[in-house]
């Protein structure tokens, strides 16, 4: 039977998070980390271990986002350690979809594949409709990569179509994101730009740095591609405003590497040079093999 006292703890519990979660979205990622290991300790008190796997990934979240991969992995391998112990099978699959995460950013394309892949089986065994569409998606990100965009959009427009019907605005925009991505890397303009429209349409309704960030980030690509270098460096700079704040290591590097290619589409060699060697320490700084 819960006394009293867990029940007053559990309640301290559910604010930290939403606390967490308030300081993540709004980029002061080192007060959501605090807030984030305050809630492992109290799940860990109350012997809440969905709680606690579920705040190890968010502690990882944070990591993986700032380029601290190893302190990501490590957060992850415990969120999935707890989740194997106590049987609980939808945390099972979460933690091995960012530990493909992970994998794939440093490279290891077959491990990250292969974790993806466990993580799929055991989502679509639990019928968790989002966790589905969120590994379907990262799926499709390492087609995009391999440059198989056909495949990718057709996954990416699955996994949005799931995402409206759950009302997960952010899963939504990243999703359109990512299908603004494969529009640009056809050279499909029009399409592309919509995407890229609705996609910071629905980060700025959401008020997250870190997606915000990204879009725009993504949107300078889209620019640089189809030839307005002045809106390129419009957003590069939106977006190196964000990661610079966030201090996020491997988004700062993305940003440096765009600044790189908008300076020698430019003619500006000589800069976009110097803006790379920054990138190969930063990517190296952060074991970002894909970068």
């Amino acid at each position: 039977m819960m006394t009293r006292a867990d029940r007053e703890l559990m309640m301290t519990l559910a604010d930290v998070v939403a606390s967490a979660k308030t300081a993540e979205r709004s980029g002061s990622w080192n007060e959501a980390l605090a807030l984030y290991q305050q809630a492992a300790g109290q799940a860990a008190e109350l012997n809440d271990m969905e709680r606690l796997a579920e705040v190890m990934r968010w502690i990882g979240r944070v990591h993986r986002l700032r380029g601290d991969l190893e302190l990501a992995g490590s957060a992850y391998k415990r969120s999935l350690a707890i989740a194997e112990q106590h049987g609980l099978t939808v945390h099972i699959a979460s933690a091995l979809n960012v530990l493909a995460m992970v994998e794939q950013l440093k490279g290891n394309v077959d491990e990250a594949e292969r974790l993806y892949g466990r993580g799929l089986v055991l989502a679509i065994e639990s019928g968790d409709e989002r966790l589905t569409a969120m590994i379907e998606q990262n799926f499709a990100t390492m087609a995009n990569i391999r440059g198989e965009t056909e495949v990718a959009l057709k996954s990416y427009a699955s996994a949005l179509e799931r995402y409206e019907k759950l009302g997960e605005e952010m899963a939504c925009a990243h999703a359109l994101n990512n299908m603004g991505m494969a529009h640009t890397d056809r050279g499909e303009w029009t399409e592309a730009a919509a995407r890229f429209e609705q996609a910071l349409d629905r980060a700025n309704q959401l008020g997250d740095a870190e997606i915000l960030g990204t879009i725009h980030l993504n949107t300078a690509e889209f620019y640089l591609k189809s030839g307005n270098l002045d809106r390129a460096r419009d957003h590069c700079a939106s977006a190196f405003a964000v990661f610079s704040r966030l201090q996020s290591k491997t988004s700062i590097a993305e940003t440096y590497k765009l600044y790189a290619a908008i300076y020698r589409a430019a003619g500006k060699t000589q800069l976009a040079e110097t803006h790379l060697g920054v990138v190969v320490e930063l990517a190296r700084a952060c074991e970002d093999k894909l970068l």
